[in-house]
C-alpha cells in the first residue's frame, strides 16, 4: 500500500511544547488537585493538522498502516519565498525548522494513515521555495528492507533525494 497526497496551503511548523502544572480545589471535598497541562507555541497549527488530515481523506482514505506496521515517509515542503529574500538564495535556511514541519505533519497523520507516529521508522523530508504557491507532497508507504534506488522503483515514485 502506498498513500500519496499533496496539501496545499502554507505548512505550519509544531511549535515548542510547554508543560505546567495546573492546581485547585475541589468544590465538594476540598482537595487541592493537580493536573498537568501540555500547550504549544504555534496554536495554529491545529489547522494545518485539519487541512492534512482532509487530503488524507480526499486523496488516500483507503491506505491504513495498523501496529506493528513500520512506515516510510517522504516529504516535500514546498515554502511561499519571500519578497525581501536576497535572489542569490535559492533554499529556504530561514524561517521554519524543518524537524518541527516534520512533526506537525506525523502528528496529523497519525490515526489517519498510521496507528501510532512511532511506526515511522523512515523520514525523509525536504525544504524548497515553491514555484507559485505553497505546498506539500507526501508519500507514505510500509518500510521494507530494500536499498535506497529498490525502494524508489518499488514505490514507482519520482526520486526526490
Amino acid at each position: 500500500m502506498i498513500a500519496q497526497f499533496t496539501v496545499y496551503g502554507e505548512a505550519l511548523s509544531q511549535g515548542s511544547m510547554k508543560s505546567f502544572a495546573r492546581s485547585w480545589r475541589d468544590k465538594v471535598t476540598g482537595e487541592r488537585k493537580v493536573r498537568a497541562m501540555t500547550t504549544h507555541s504555534n496554536p495554529a497549527v491545529v489547522s494545518w493538522r485539519e487541512d492534512i488530515r482532509a487530503a488524507i481523506q480526499n486523496q488516500a482514505s483507503t491506505v491504513f498502516f495498523a501496529k506493528p506496521t513500520a512506515v516510510l515517509v517522504r516529504a516535500v515542503f514546498y515554502l511561499e519565498r519571500p519578497k525581501s529574500l536576497p535572489k542569490k538564495i535559492t533554499k529556504p535556511v530561514k524561517g521554519r525548522d524543518l524537524d518541527k514541519l516534520a512533526r506537525a505533519a506525523c502528528d496529523a497523520m497519525t490515526g489517519k494513515l498510521y496507528t501510532d507516529d512511532k511506526q515511522v521508522t523512515d523520514l525523509h523530508v525536504k525544504k524548497r521555495f515553491a514555484l507559485d504557491r505553497p505546498y506539500v507532497v507526501f508519500y507514505v508507504a510500509e518500510d521494507l528492507e530494500f536499498e535506497d534506488l529498490a525502494i524508489h522503483q518499488w514505490l514507482d515514485m519520482p526520486r526526490l533525494f
